[in-house]
């Protein structure tokens, strides 16, 4: 996403300061949330869990007050994945928008979002919804890099550079 709004930013400076500490902030949520996730429960059973820190957060238990947390966790959860889906959202407009030369993304938020919903709404259960997730981040993925590294390798093994007389 940074890089899609790197241009708005007016100091460069500013730019690699956010990144960074909005990179080391991230990491230090997911490291620690993996590290007590892992420590609470075993590999059977971890593998069967969608969402691992909703899980921990259902085991917190101070007094009688702190005993049931996991409905503030439920709402903090709701606005990450609202605000994460509408990132995405936008930078899979901006960038469609980008790649075919348009001048403007706005008409093409609709009918993305009609497709992320339709594709959404295809598995029954929220395990295969995780699973199909996974799936796609790899098998897509994989053509998007190894192709350009084939056309780079096949360009670097294969041409000739032909130098004027």
């Amino acid at each position: 996403m940074y890089g899609m709004i790197a241009p708005l930013f007016r100091n460069q400076k500013h730019l690699r300061r956010s990144m960074m500490s909005a990179l080391v902030f991230s990491a230090s949520i997911f490291t620690l949330t993996q590290i007590v996730f892992h420590l609470c429960f075993s590999i059977n059973t971890a593998q069967q869990i969608g969402f691992p820190l909703y899980q921990v957060s259902r085991l917190v238990q101070f007094e009688s007050f702190f005993q049931r947390i996991d409905p503030f966790f439920f709402f903090i959860f709701a606005t990450i994945i609202s605000l994460g889906l509408s990132m995405g959202l936008y930078s899979s407009a901006l960038s469609f928008a980008q790649a075919i030369g348009a001048p403007d993304f706005r008409p093409y938020l609709f009918p993305l979002a009609f497709i992320a919903l339709a594709i959404a709404y295809l598995p029954l259960r929220l395990l295969d919804t995780i699973q199909l997730s996974l799936f796609l981040n790899i098998w897509l993925t994989l053509p998007l890099l190894v192709i350009p590294l084939l056309l780079l390798l096949w360009n670097r093994l294969f041409s000739r550079v032909q130098v004027k007389k």
